[in-house]
């Protein structure tokens, strides 16, 4: 009897990882977390570009990125790129992810080792006595300063409240991020917010900003410092004289909160330095959600707190 049934497969396009973005190329090997927290970590070793300067130039990014790196940087970075597919495949059949940490080894070492066969074709490369000669490779100096780009917990006593805004020209919403970390790099809380209204990529800062700090106010009583990588935000944060702006109104409620009442400080600090609080702000305009996670949050979240707790430990 002939089977007449059919299996139908549900289609989206929406990332198996995150569940917040459209899985295409570039969002897989660039903008998923579990990636990103792969290239910061590879970046200690190799003077690979930052994930800020990758931009998606339409079908042929990737080629664009290769044709501007050297021989050894191309190496690299297709060979991060290889990794994380296959992180990326242990995720979505349900195994447990390779952590970061180990996955850069297993990559230095292989890179290592081809760069070995290549200077030394005729050596015997198994005694490992080779001293192998890169251009590419970082000197300590460098290395170190690409640690201090890394989100650094805040000093002892002190809390540290990170915060971003996400907005899309032309749809007038946006979300809004918060994670607020102690001296020991724990999740005090984290949240997302959607934005109903939003008009500019300042006044998602700013509304993320505000709401942080009232939760932050609320949950903690120890001097704050709080995080953004928007220059322009802290600068009218810190500014002491009168605002005029569009946003006078959200920078008065912020400082309002806090002068005269709690220790604080408004600092600017470049994206890598705000990868939690961005990916939250990308939750909440995304996914339109709004919500809040005492001593936690999503499991993304908690692994990118995880891997920069990884820098300082």
């Amino acid at each position: 009897m002939e089977n007449k049934m059919s299996r139908t497969i549900e289609k989206t396009d929406i990332c198996v990882v995150c569940g917040i973005e459209r899985e295409d190329s570039f969002h897989v090997v660039c903008n998923s977390p579990m990636v990103g927290a792969l290239w910061d970590a590879m970046r200690e070793s190799w003077p690979i570009p930052a994930r800020a300067e990758i931009k998606n130039t339409g079908t042929e990014w990737f080629l664009h990125l290769l044709a501007r790196c050297d021989e050894t940087q191309q190496m690299v970075i297709l060979m991060t790129f290889w990794r994380a597919w296959h992180c990326r495949n242990e995720v979505t059949h349900h195994k447990p992810t390779p952590p970061i940490e180990a996955s850069r080894c297993f990559l230095n070492c292989y890179i290592e080792s081809l760069l070995c066969i290549k200077q030394y074709p005729k050596e015997d490369t198994v005694k490992g006595k080779m001293v192998i000669h890169s251009a590419c490779q970082l000197p300590k100096e460098k290395k170190k300063e690409m640690l201090d780009t890394q989100w650094m917990a805040p000093p002892a006593g002190c809390v540290k409240l990170n915060v971003d805004g996400s907005f899309v020209h032309g749809e007038s919403t946006g979300g809004a991020g918060m994670v607020l970390r102690d001296d020991s790099g724990a999740i005090i809380f984290s949240s997302c917010h959607y934005l109903h209204a939003c008009f500019s990529p300042l006044e998602a800062e700013l509304a993320a900003c505000l709401e942080g700090v009232a939760l932050a106010f609320a949950h903690t009583d120890k001097e704050l410092i709080i995080e953004l990588d928007c220059k322009e935000g802290v600068e009218q944060l810190n500014s002491e004289g009168v605002n005029r702006s569009q946003v006078a109104g959200l920078i008065e409620q912020s400082n309002n909160l806090l002068h005269g009442i709690r220790p604080h400080s408004f600092v600017h600090v470049l994206r890598p330095c705000n990868a939690a609080a961005h990916f939250m702000a990308q939750m909440g305009r995304c996914a339109q959600h709004t919500a809040i996670w005492f001593g936690s949050g999503p499991d993304d979240l908690c692994k990118i707190c995880e891997n920069e707790c990884s820098y300082y430990h």
